[in-house]
């Protein structure tokens, strides 16, 4: 399901989706929405991974998306983009 306006899109994705699009298992047993990810769209992808690793944040290169894991006591993906 996609929530759109004028300037973000929601999208809500099942746990399946969550794996597919993330690699990431999550549980279903709460009920309710549950923020799993933020999702940049940025300008220039490689860019964007140099700045992280030069800042020494970890990182996930999946496809046409780097995925920044959870940090402890944050609970949510980041996830960068690159803009078509």
């Amino acid at each position: 399901m996609a929530i759109e306006t004028r300037n973000v899109q929601i999208s809500v994705l099942t746990p399946a989706g969550m794996a597919g699009f993330y690699g990431r298992r999550t549980s279903s047993r709460l009920r309710g929405l549950i923020g799993r990810a933020v999702v940049f769209t940025v300008t220039d992808l490689e860019a964007t991974g140099h700045l992280l690793a030069a800042n020494a944040v970890e990182f996930i290169r999946k496809g046409e998306r780097i995925i920044v894991p959870e940090a402890p006591g944050q609970g949510l993906l980041f996830v960068f983009g690159e803009q078509s």
